[in-house]
């Protein structure tokens, strides 16, 4: 979602134009505004043909590829614990993933939230906007731990045969969204008109409930990637398979990068 920021300030933009176009189609400093240079960019009238879109274009593919990579291993690991029928390795292996993407996000949370208001500056917030977009940002950055304990989860389930629950979930989390946005945006059937504050809120709401759809499905006894089965095991770690994890994690990277 990384890659978004640059878009959601542009979004941002042009839904506060179309709210009320003739305030700025009237104002002569809007006239003049546009022909202004920005960075590297001459004249804001005129697109950058080179500079944003290839930076957009890697920002994205090397966003896209590392969450690929992730569950591209998560599922091959699984997937070979589900073939050797060794439940306990598949079900460690979930365990170790969990958690290292625990650690991981706490640290990327911590950074990125600090940091929002500087950071959306620099990609070219205004003071208009900065408001708006750094709460926006802090909402779906600091609940972004449902996002990603989901996607690991159905990546595991991908990995024992269960193809279902990914489409179930997106789907689920889109709907909740587009019906979020509609009640909090502007507030319809008694709910407060927050904004983007209530965007972002839908959103969340939206990837909490997939979390949980997620979750759910590892709590069933008879699933192959169990929670109970982890927790009645006591499973620990082994370094071994963190290892084995690193390296399928890395070559996958490195292919889909290449």
């Amino acid at each position: 979602c990384l890659p978004m920021i640059v878009q959601m300030i542009v979004i941002m933009g042009l839904f506060a134009l179309l709210r009320n176009p003739m305030a700025y189609i009237q104002s002569d400093k809007m006239l003049f505004a546009i022909h202004e240079s920005f960075l590297w960019i001459p004249d804001l009238a005129q697109p950058d043909k080179w500079i944003l879109p290839i930076v957009s274009g890697v920002a994205t593919f090397i966003a896209f590829a590392f969450f690929i990579s992730l569950n591209v291993a998560t599922s091959a690991l699984v997937a070979r614990r589900k073939g050797e029928g060794d439940q306990q390795a598949a079900n460690r292996t979930l365990k170790q993933i969990l958690a290292i993407m625990a650690v991981l996000l706490v640290i990327v949370t911590a950074v990125f939230f600090s940091a929002a208001e500087p950071l959306l500056k620099f990609v070219g917030a205004q003071e208009d906007t900065i408001g708006p977009a750094t709460e926006y940002f802090r909402i779906i950055i600091g609940f972004s731990f449902f996002t990603l304990i989901s996607m690991t989860i159905n990546a595991a389930q991908r990995g024992v045969g269960n193809t279902k629950i990914a489409m179930r979930t997106n789907v689920t989390a889109n709907i909740v969204n587009v019906i979020g946005n509609y009640l909090l945006i502007e507030g319809h059937l008694g709910f407060p008109a927050l904004g983007v504050t209530g965007a972002a809120i839908a959103t969340v709401f939206g990837t909490v409930v997939a979390c949980v759809m997620s979750l759910l499905s590892i709590i069933k006894k008879d699933s192959f990637v169990s929670l109970a089965y982890a927790v009645k095991r006591k499973i620990g770690f082994a370094m071994d398979q963190i290892a084995s994890m690193g390296k399928l994690f890395g070559s996958e990277l490195v292919e889909q990068l290449l």
